[in-house]
């Protein structure tokens, strides 16, 4: 038995998963810009010694001062 796969293609010729890759990555693409780096600039940031701090909780608290690096 072989396996198949079916791709539907719209009139201008453009597969519907690129239309669905494009929709996704211009999710993914608002919610880092409007949501995910404001916070990490806004708690992130040690003013005191530099670099940033990684262990945050959800409204931006440091709850451990070690820094890491991965």
């Amino acid at each position: 038995m072989e396996a198949t796969t079916t791709i539907a293609v719209s009139a201008n010729g453009v597969d519907a998963s690129t239309h669905q890759l494009q929709h996704y990555a211009s999710i993914y693409r608002k919610e880092l810009l409007d949501n995910i780096l404001p916070f990490w600039e806004q708690h992130s940031i040690d003013q005191e010694n530099g670099g940033f701090f990684t262990c945050l909780d959800r409204e931006g608290k440091v709850y451990d001062t070690d820094k890491f690096i991965w």
